[in-house]
């Protein structure tokens, strides 16, 4: 005859929090201060449409007591420009450097900045750009090189 199966005891799990170790405590987390981030240098920079702006354009992240804040993603946007890269964290300086591409439309391009909580804009000068294509239309239709635009030319005959 064989013995009846024994029940299997499961010890309970403990719930309760690890005990507080001395000297180990997470570091503050650090936020971006709108009063003391920005952008420092590039902005208000112009030039013709399409084209690429010759000085980057640089965000600075500080926190509240103005300690660069390192690793701070920043979110670009341009409105009437080309922003590249779009998205990257600030180096050991808290600051973080993209290229700028003008747009299509003569005016204004803006750039806006985001990180963390704070967001801030740049401002740039779009000019005319060089001419790609001359287009020259007479009524309701565009004319080629050489054409004739009004009534037709008559001929006399002598």
């Amino acid at each position: 005859m064989t013995p009846p199966p024994r029940a299997v005891v499961t010890p309970p799990v403990a719930t309760h929090p690890p005990p507080h170790r001395a000297g180990r405590t997470a570091p503050p987390v650090a936020r971006v201060s709108a009063d003391r981030s920005g952008f420092v240098a590039g902005g208000g920079q112009s030039g013709p449409a399409g084209v690429r702006l010759p000085r980057a354009l640089v965000f600075e992240a500080r926190d509240t007591a103005s300690v660069p804040l390192v690793g701070q993603t920043v979110a670009f946007t341009g409105i009437n420009a080309r922003i590249e890269p779009e998205s990257l964290r600030t180096d050991a300086e808290g600051r973080a450097r993209v290229g700028v591409t003008l747009g299509e439309r003569v005016g204004s391009a803006i750039v806006l900045a985001v990180a963390g909580d704070v967001e801030k804009q740049a401002a740039f000068r779009v000019s005319v750009g060089p001419v790609a294509q001359l287009v020259v239309a007479c009524g309701a239709s565009e004319l080629s090189a050489g054409s004739f635009c009004g009534p037709t030319p008559r001929r006399s005959s002598v």
